[in-house]
Parts: C-alpha cells; sequence; structure tokens
C-alpha cells in the first residue's frame, strides 16, 4: 500500500476478495472456530465474556461512569491470553497500573465490552462484524463516552475507520499518547535506571496505518539508562510481526515466520529486549524466540512495562483507587 506505484490499496482489495470467499462459504478451517466464537461469545478465543476481567486480577479496574474522563477499551488478546507466559495481560496490567498511579480517571465496561472485530474485518465475515460494531457504538454512546483509549492498535484501527460515526463524537487514542503527554507534564516520572539495549518493533496498526512513530521512541528514551537501537527494517519500512490479516490464528508451521526474520534482526543490533506496543506482536514475537531458542538472548516487553519498571514512585492510595471524581484534572483532548 505504501509503495504501490499505482495507488492501489491492497489491503482493502484482499479484504474484499475474502469477504466473498466467506460469503460462498470458502472461509478457512482455521478461522472457523474464532468467527463462530464471535458471534456467540463477542470475542475470538471461545472464552465465556463472564471472564473477561480476569487478566487484571488483584488491580484496581473502575467501572466506567459518566465522570470518568476516559474509557479504556481491554483487546480480547489481552484479556483472554493464551501464550505459555501471559506477556500480553503483563502488558495490559502495567498499562492499568500506570494509569491509576498517575490518578487517571477512567474506567472500563469490563464484561459488557465485545471483541471491536478486527478477525472479523480480516476475515471477511461482515454478519458478525456488524453485530460488534452495533454492540459496541451503543456501547460507548449511551454511556456519553467522549474519550476512548486502545490497548491494541488493532482496536484502534476498528474504531477509527470501521465504526460509522464513532469519531464525530468520541475521540480515539491509543495508550502511548496518553503516556507521553504524562512524562511530558511530568505526572508520570521514570527515576530508576534500566541498564537494558533495547530496540523497538513498529506494530503495523499503530505505524503505516496510524503514523504512531515517533511516541514510543520518546517515551523509551527518556527512561534512564535506557539505550534505544534501531532495526535495519524501522518505522514505515518496519516488518509485520506475521500476526496480521488473521495469521495469529493459524496453527504453528515450520515454515519461517515473519516473527523469525524479525527477531534475526532484533539479535543483530545487540538489543536485550525488543520492545512493542500491541498485543498481537508480543505474541507473535515470543513464539518466534521459543521457536529459535533465543530466550537467554532476547526478551519481548512492552513499552508500558519498562516505563513502569522505571517509573518505581510510591503512588498515593487514593489515586489507585481510581475514582472518577467529576473534579479531575487530566484531559487527552486538549
Amino acid at each position: 500500500v505504501e509503495y504501490c506505484p499505482r495507488g492501489i490499496d491492497i489491503v482493502e482489495l484482499t479484504q474484499s476478495i475474502r469477504q466473498l470467499n466467506q460469503e460462498s462459504g470458502q472461509l478457512p478451517k482455521y478461522l472457523q472456530k474464532p468467527i463462530k466464537s464471535l458471534k456467540a461469545n463477542g470475542n475470538p478465543f471461545g472464552e465465556s465474556p463472564e471472564n473477561r476481567t480476569q487478566w487484571a486480577k488483584g488491580i484496581p479496574l473502575p467501572t466506567y461512569s459518566e465522570d470518568c474522563e476516559i474509557c479504556l477499551f481491554t483487546c480480547c488478546t489481552t484479556a483472554y491470553d493464551t501464550s505459555y507466559n501471559k506477556d500480553s495481560q503483563k502488558a495490559g496490567k502495567a498499562v492499568i497500573k500506570l494509569l491509576n498511579g498517575a490518578g487517571i480517571h477512567y474506567g472500563t465496561f469490563g464484561t459488557e465490552e465485545q471483541c471491536c472485530g478486527d478477525i472479523a474485518v480480516q476475515a471477511g465475515a461482515i454478519g458478525p462484524l456488524t453485530d460488534l460494531t452495533s454492540h459496541n457504538t451503543s456501547l460507548f454512546k449511551e454511556a456519553g463516552v467522549k474519550q476512548l483509549l486502545t490497548v491494541s492498535p488493532h482496536c484502534l484501527q476498528m474504531f477509527r475507520n470501521k465504526y460509522p460515526g464513532l469519531t464525530d463524537s468520541i475521540r480515539i487514542d491509543h495508550y502511548l499518547t496518553l503516556l507521553e503527554d504524562l512524562l511530558e507534564k511530568k505526572t508520570l516520572k521514570p527515576t530508576t535506571e534500566l541498564k537494558l539495549t533495547v530496540t523497538y518493533h513498529d506494530p503495523c496498526y499503530l505505524g503505516r496505518y496510524n503514523g504512531i512513530y515517533e511516541e514510543p521512541r520518546r517515551i523509551l528514551k527518556r527512561i534512564p539508562g535506557l539505550n534505544l537501537v534501531e532495526m535495519d527494517s524501522n518505522q514505515e519500512q518496519s516488518l509485520c510481526c506475521g500476526g496480521g490479516g488473521s495469521a495469529a490464528f493459524k496453527l504453528p508451521s515450520n515454515k519461517v515466520t515473519l516473527g523469525e526474520v524479525r527477531i534475526h534482526e532484533a539479535l543483530k543490533t545487540g538489543a536485550d529486549v525488543i520492545a512493542t506496543a500491541c498485543p498481537y506482536c508480543i505474541r507473535m514475537l515470543n513464539d518466534a524466540i521459543q521457536k529459535m531458542g533465543v530466550q537467554k538472548n532476547i526478551i519481548v516487553q512492552d513499552v508500558a512495562e519498562l516505563l513502569l519498571q522505571s517509573a518505581n514512585q510510591s503512588f498515593d492510595q487514593e489515586k489507585s483507587q481510581c475514582l472518577c471524581e467529576s473534579d479531575s484534572t487530566y484531559a487527552i483532548a486538549e
């Protein structure tokens, strides 16, 4: 899409073809269970909606009310992380710990949330997509949500571009935008040195789709002791983790994956950590590390996890309870 000389939107073209295939009953076998689960459970993992908030157990996760400035939306991959080490859930917990610690007045819809519908778009499943967009749009608008904060770039892309009329009344951002603003205002203060060499992996839906390249790098550069290095393929020319286009739901293969190619690039930099900001990327890059057997050479961490490790100030207990009072002092919109 970035470099096609005729300006053809190849992604939209592919999705349209998949929609025709799906309508004619040719949905790939590996997508049949996730799409069926979208209809039955509101998520592609076959999990009960009642378990959607279990990932945050033990951490204050307030319910959204009209006094909250920000509505936090949880990605299904975060909520129902099926990976061996639950790193997507660790990343989500880091985000809410930072929000709680900074005293941000936010809330979530918890078990009322349903999938943003990203996998339905990728599979061409228009029926489930329509149901999900209708449910979530009604949820947000009836509650009077003004600002929506996403954990996943996939959710960001969906809400900004696949939900008709949503951006007319609701500001939609990825959590990195908020964290950078909090650092700028010194509401969050990274003080502990992290003597790490870190390379940043640009998620497709954060970078190429939404132009968010500098924010994560500025956050990482603010962490004392952290040395940020770049991979050969970065920013506009970054590589996909291999999870895009619903590929995250495919069965493991003996073939070399995009995730493995990416880990090879990361290892060339000499980095201790490959940082990212997407639950899909965390999952796919971790799978590649396990397949390659290089767990002792490099690990994957979310930008929020690294920031939390450095911002180890003692958070005020009243702030951490996040009561969503009406006299809040932070507004992301301005």
